[in-house]
């Protein structure tokens, strides 16, 4: 991954570990509450899984956390904030078969 240091105005590049997410374009990424992580969604490449990716800023480990309910359709272009002590997908632009 790249790091861009806002203090020192320095890029640089970390090596991470674990499940790592296939490149995609159009996913979003949010902060988690902790500061600790990175809780990545959507994008594609040609048949997308619908997954969350998270990436631990501490270690620079990828997993995929464990979830319930039904996970929307995966999407691009869309945005994505964390709310209280969710994280919200919302004006999602393409899914894999349809603009929405």
């Amino acid at each position: 991954v790249y790091i861009y240091d806002t203090v020192n105005n320095n890029w640089s590049t970390k090596t991470t570990t674990g499940t790592i997410p296939p490149r995609k374009d159009g996913g979003s990424a949010v902060l988690g509450l902790d500061g600790k992580r990175v809780i990545t969604f959507g994008g594609f490449l040609t048949a997308s899984p619908d997954q969350l990716h998270e990436l631990n800023l501490i270690n620079f480990e990828w997993r995929i956390p464990k979830s319930s309910g039904s996970i929307p359709e995966s999407r691009r272009y869309h945005k994505a904030n964390v709310i209280g002590n969710y994280k919200v997908l919302s004006f999602g632009k393409y899914t894999f078969k349809t603009i929405i």
